[in-house]
């Protein structure tokens, strides 16, 4: 059986990093209570999906 430690510490494993594209529009909070609007957002075209995060740090999101 492998530790945790050699398992959190392993090398070997490949770190996957993720390269979002900036989008700009209007993108209003998803957060009920809310009413924040962002005008930058990340599109990841891998997952097809747009995220933002407002000033109050609530994240959103859809599916394109």
């Amino acid at each position: 059986m492998t530790s945790l430690e050699n398992f959190l510490n392993n090398q070997s494993r490949q770190k996957v990093t993720h390269t979002f594209d900036e989008v700009e529009g209007s993108f209003k909070c998803q957060n009920l209570d809310c009413d924040d609007v962002v005008n930058e957002a990340g599109m990841d075209r891998e997952k097809g999906k747009i995220f933002w995060t407002c000033k109050n740090g609530h994240e959103s999101g859809v599916a394109i």
